[in-house]
């Protein structure tokens, strides 16, 4: 009982965004008032066809007839994603479902640790994909606007690049404190 009392107090604590986290989500902010902004101010001045989907050289080859939904898709996205994030955020336990038991039993420090890593991994992702979503935003419109390459194959395969990047540094991570927690576990001396 003393354990989940611990970890109560532990998830109270950890409630406000830690300072490092709160930049990158006032990051994550700035790229969405940004798209949005951007997708506000161009609008009106979209022509009445909006490229949806792009081919392999980056050229516009699919187009749908302008209309809110259509213009701002990827916003929206932004918008899904950020906030489905900001509540594993606050609710680590459920983004690591099928150990979550074992990280309810492993040991305070180790427990802290590891849902100190899912939650930076969890900002990390957000980030660089509402960044790839805004790209596309982007893109959207500067080719509506004009004859321009449209998406930057180089661009597109950097932010994906990153983001697998980043997802394998924290795996190992998470794997690595998992794995030392169980070995802290299985040495603790039993009451």
């Amino acid at each position: 009982m003393e354990k989940k009392g611990s970890v109560d107090k532990m998830m109270m604590a950890n409630e406000r965004f830690k300072v490092p986290d709160r930049i990158f989500w006032m990051l994550t902010g700035l790229v969405l008032l940004l798209t949005w902004g951007s997708i506000l101010y161009f609008y009106s001045s979209l022509p009445s066809r909006l490229p949806v989907h792009f081919g392999l050289s980056g050229q516009p080859d699919g187009f749908a007839h302008k209309n809110f939904w259509t213009a701002f898709f990827p916003a929206y996205m932004q918008l899904a994603l950020t906030g489905l994030m900001i509540w594993m955020y606050r609710h680590p336990q459920y983004s690591n479902i099928p150990s979550s038991m074992l990280l309810a039993m492993l040991p305070e420090p180790w427990h802290q640790k590891i849902i100190m890593l899912i939650r930076h991994l969890l900002v990390m992702v957000t980030i660089v994909v509402n960044l790839l979503l805004a790209y596309i935003s982007l893109a959207m419109i500067s080719s509506s606007l004009s004859s321009s390459a449209g998406l930057n194959g180089w661009a597109i395969l950097g932010l994906i690049g990153l983001l697998l990047l980043i997802v394998i540094v924290y795996s190992v991570w998470l794997w690595r404190l998992t794995k030392q927690g169980i070995h802290a576990l299985q040495t603790q001396p039993r009451t």
